[in-house]
């Protein structure tokens, strides 16, 4: 018999033998929350979705038979899309941070303490590595979407095998785990997705050493990969030119993100990161430290990078105590997200009137891309390229080769060698 635990907070109690929530501490200080919200300029709009989320909680947790925030979310699950799930997600992360831990919101994002349905579902020792995976990447400093997304990976994994016999580490069998990426002889998950478990499994081996033994059951699955559509240098020059005219709607903060895109090819998560002390203006220096790898780079500033981000600085970026170079027009001038540089990058595509056709692949991540395929191009050693992308293992260059036109051209074979003969009728 598996014995569960729970422990209640102060918003939980017990009705009937059955967990539910106590709202009367939010009900009676959600004002609180809110003038708070109003005093750091969040928007009208947005307050207005708190609001109505909690008054919504506050009037119908009884009657649903909410036991916590998740069961909120969950409810949501059943008839919201998925954009609008996404934003939900957010507004009861909010709520119930302010409420259970008297947490309020600063404009930063937060770890996100909605778990996937799967996660909830779990118990015992599964539940506890998925909970240990979390806590050592996130003293490794890794990234909160990708913990996130591993979180869920791996706890569809557990979920499956514990529904299929396995209740605990030392019960999971090479024929449970196979048949998780394997059905009717087919492979049915993909290889970002067997390679998150296996990053997750792999990352609780101090702790649980029977994840290696899971980690050998894991199924050999091909890296699919489609050919990457790549930037030509006509839609480069009309980016730049969008860049360079003052009759269009982009601001000095997008133009600043455009051109260090452009010309650096930096991932959007470390465009985010840029921060004030980045910039060595005496030496015309970029410093950033890269959140996939870790890796340090020193990037040239530029005239024209340095330009359009002193302009930016000293004629729009608002006055804050944020170290962060790009931050949010708005109050409370948050950190840009890197959904928000993309958003940009698509605003400036969109001005130039390039990626305009169903399909086309758009972002900033297509010019990093471009920056490879086009040093490699010149002429540029691919150790030297990788360095200057601050690739972690030369192999990471291996998906940009195939828009290298240029040393392509050189691998073609010349059609005399072959002895062909060409009839009246036009056959070889």
């Amino acid at each position: 018999m598996i014995c569960i635990v729970r422990f209640m907070t102060s918003s939980q109690i017990i009705i009937g033998g059955l967990y539910t929530m106590n709202v009367q501490n939010l009900k009676d200080n959600y004002p609180d929350l809110i003038n708070h919200m109003k005093k750091e300029g969040y928007s009208e709009s947005y307050i207005n979705y708190i609001s109505y989320e909690i008054k919504r909680i506050i009037k119908f947790h009884q009657e649903k038979k909410w036991s916590s925030y998740e069961d909120v979310y969950y409810a949501y699950e059943e008839y919201c899309s998925k954009l609008t799930l996404a934003n939900k997600r957010i507004y009861l992360n909010i709520i119930k941070c302010f409420d259970l831990y008297n947490d309020y919101p600063n404009g930063k994002r937060r770890p996100c303490f909605m778990p996937s349905n799967a996660y909830s579902k779990l118990y015992s020792e599964f539940k506890a590595v998925v909970e240990c995976y979390c806590d050592i990447e996130r003293k490794n400093g890794k990234a909160e979407n990708t913990i996130y997304t591993n979180q869920d990976r791996i706890s569809n994994f557990f979920l499956f095998l514990y529904q299929h016999g396995c209740s605990c580490l030392d019960e999971i069998t090479i024929k449970a785990v196979q048949s998780f990426f394997i059905s009717d002889n087919k492979v049915c998950r993909s290889y970002s997705n067997k390679n998150g478990i296996e990053s997750a499994l792999r990352a609780c081996i101090p702790i649980y050493p029977k994840c290696e033994d899971i980690i050998g059951y894991l199924p050999r699955i091909k890296n699919k990969r489609e050919n990457i559509q790549y930037l030509t240098h006509e839609e480069v020059d009309k980016f730049k030119e969008a860049l360079k005219k003052n009759n269009n709607s982009l601001t000095f903060r997008d133009k600043a993100v455009g051109y260090v895109v452009a010309y650096l090819g930096l991932r959007n998560c470390d465009v985010t990161k840029l921060t004030l002390d980045s910039i060595d203006w005496n030496n015309d220096i970029l410093y950033i430290k890269q959140q996939k790898t870790g890796i340090s780079l020193k990037l040239p500033l530029t005239a024209i990078i340095g330009n359009a981000i002193y302009l930016y600085i000293m004629r729009e970026r608002k006055q804050t105590h944020s170290k962060y170079l790009f931050i949010s027009h708005n109050r409370p001038f948050g950190k840009l997200t890197p959904s928000s540089i993309s958003f940009i990058i698509n605003k400036i595509m969109n001005i130039a009137g390039i990626r305009q056709n169903s399909g086309d692949r758009k972002g900033s991540h297509i010019f990093r891309h471009y920056t490879a395929t086009k040093l490699i191009g010149n002429g540029i050693a691919q150790p030297v390229v990788s360095t200057i992308l601050g690739h972690s293992h030369p192999s990471s260059l291996n998906t940009y080769l195939s828009a290298d036109f240029i040393n392509l051209k050189k691998c073609a074979l010349d059609i005399e060698i072959f002895n062909l003969e060409v009839s009246t009728d036009g056959k070889v």
